[in-house]
């Protein structure tokens, strides 16, 4: 007889500090409380994940297979094989959902390949709630990921995503390394037309949650958010 094949539960995780019931849905701490085996993005962090949502949990009984953007094609069939073998598999990333701008979309891909069930909880996602609080089109938009690090290849990108959505392609969302964001921020007032839209969400979540939607013009004329380190969302739409 053939062994029933476990599942790949991708599991939520916190953006930044917050308490548990303010964000994460039941679920997640009863799957958290039952499965031996977890792909993650980083193990010390998903260790104190677990810690805090299960306190009960003996975590040097729980498995943990690290699945980073620069895994082998080995390393990612290591990591659902306990599946194969019958267990269910949690997927966690280092902020958010998994498989999302996020390395555990590698998991998923092999998971489908090999007929196992993959299963979606809810969770806080940065870019899905960045753009839920922007009030920019929720009906047509795109998440590019990061933008070239190059000044000019960044100016040419963010152009090309400016005109894109002059012509209806809607929202335009992408993020940047923490600790480039006003850097980023920088560019876009003086990149972009007067009348862009441009949306700002950091530290979704979190008490110190910040967003804000307003004409590039506008921006420039008020004091500008301290974005530095922190985890931020940008989303522009040009209409005109």
């Amino acid at each position: 007889m053939n062994t029933p094949k476990g599942k790949i539960i991708l599991i939520p995780t916190f953006l930044g500090e917050a308490s548990y019931d303010s964000v994460m849905p039941a679920r997640i701490r009863e799957e958290i409380s039952r499965i031996n085996y977890f792909a993650v993005e980083n193990i010390k962090t998903v260790r104190r994940y677990i810690k805090k949502v299960h306190p009960a949990a003996v975590i040097d009984s729980l498995t943990f297979f690290p699945i980073g953007k620069h895994s082998l094609p080995q390393d990612i069939e290591e990591a659902i094989r306990p599946a194969l073998e019958g267990n269910d598999v949690g997927v966690i990333s280092e902020a958010g959902v998994p498989a999302v701008a996020d390395p555990g979309a590698s998991i998923v891909a092999l998971a489908h390949k090999k007929g196992l069930t993959v299963v979606p909880l809810c969770g806080p996602s940065s870019i899905l709630m960045g753009l839920m609080a922007s009030g920019l089109s929720g009906q047509n938009f795109a998440f590019h990921g990061y933008l070239p690090i190059d000044k000019n290849e960044r100016k040419s990108r963010l152009l090309e995503l400016e005109r894109a959505s002059s012509r209806g392609a809607g929202a335009q969302i992408f993020i940047e390394t923490p600790f480039r964001n006003m850097q980023m921020f920088s560019d876009l007032l003086s990149m972009l037309s007067p009348h862009t839209m441009l949306c700002v969400a950091c530290d979704i979540t979190t008490p110190t949650e910040y967003i804000c939607t307003q004409p590039v013009e506008r921006w420039k004329k008020v004091t500008p958010p301290p974005l530095h380190k922190r985890p931020t969302v940008f989303i522009i739409q040009n209409e005109r």
